[in-house]
């Protein structure tokens, strides 16, 4: 566990201070973990795209020949950006936001409260849509840093699966159905995303290892 601490503590130190960093990806692939490692190194504020979902009878859909017509959770739509991208921006310029709370359980918004950020701190997005963000981030002049975290399916695979189980109170006899749409989602958003980003991990291994550095930073000279 020290040496997994280690490497992954490395990586993060090497990252530039910036007043942002994009954690995205696919689902099961490792951006919690390393959300936090960059919050606890940074003494930074995440924010969790996971709790922008929309309520579910708000939730874009899906077709299949297979599973017929489902919702469709990672849909860019089904998850509310705007608000994501307002609340940064209210941390980053007045200190707090009125940031919202997801319930899985229940498959809406429970309601919402007040977190705050330090004086010169960074704010972590963290989730699958996270790096769409950057365009209009920087264009407030925001600096912005981006990484993607992937691994290999079926390592992402069995975490969905224990993570759906133990933690969201969702039925394994209905994961086959929720991990086709599930891969819908990543082969016509998600996976994309890599090429916005600055640095590109991947988790296979158990471990965090580096599989692209671009060493750049968005709106400031590297």
């Amino acid at each position: 566990m020290s040496e997994f601490r280690n490497g992954l503590m490395s990586i993060v130190g090497a990252m530039p201070d910036v007043e942002i960093y994009l954690v995205g990806g696919p689902t099961g692939a490792g951006k919690t973990v390393l959300s936090r490692a960059i919050a606890s190194a940074k003494r930074g504020l995440t924010l969790h795209l996971d709790n922008y979902f929309v309520d579910e009878p708000n939730v874009r859909t899906s077709t299949s020949t297979l599973y017929g017509r489902g919702p469709q959770w990672d849909h860019p739509l089904s998850v509310d950006l705007e608000l994501a991208t307002q609340n940064l921006t209210d941390l980053l310029d007045r200190g707090f936001a009125r940031v919202p709370k997801f319930s899985f359980a229940n498959n809406k918004r429970l309601g919402y409260g007040v977190h705050k950020l330090l004086s010169k701190k960074s704010v972590i997005v963290e989730g699958i849509h996270a790096l769409t963000l950057q365009r209009r981030l920087t264009e407030s002049s925001r600096t912005v840093y981006s990484i993607f975290v992937d691994a290999r399916i079926d390592v992402r695979r069995k975490r969905i699966s224990d993570r759906d189980s133990h933690h969201r109170n969702r039925p394994l006899s209905d994961f086959e159905r929720r991990f086709y749409f599930i891969r819908i989602a990543e082969k016509r958003w998600i996976l994309a995303q890599r090429r916005l980003a600055s640095l590109v991990l991947d988790t296979s291994s158990g471990t965090f290892q580096v599989i692209e550095n671009r060493k750049r930073v968005a709106n400031r000279p590297v």
